[in-house]
């Protein structure tokens, strides 16, 4: 959208206005993920902010934590564990 408001085009609304967004939850393992944060944590710091993160998730205030997986990674479909349509990004 940015790139859109800078150029002066319409071409993300469009977009926007023909495709839905879909919340995709899946199991993957970590070496999969792209860590998004210092690169120099050791493993079990990286580990330990995930858990944090979970925790505070599943006993606090519920959050949303987006991971990335890394280029050219598969998921089978096994491991995707429920998709659903994102109802409030819908003509945004």
């Amino acid at each position: 959208m940015n790139i859109d408001d800078l150029l002066g085009l319409n071409l993300s609304r469009e977009w926007m206005s023909t495709h839905d967004s879909y919340e995709i939850v899946a199991k993957v393992s970590g070496e999969k993920v792209i860590y998004d944060s210092y690169d120099d944590q050791s493993d079990e710091d990286k580990v330990l902010n995930y858990l944090t993160k979970a925790y505070w998730t599943a006993f606090g205030e519920p959050s949303e934590n987006i991971l990335l997986i890394k280029n050219h990674i598969q998921i089978p479909p096994m491991d995707i564990l429920e998709i659903k349509p994102m109802e409030h990004w819908k003509g945004c």
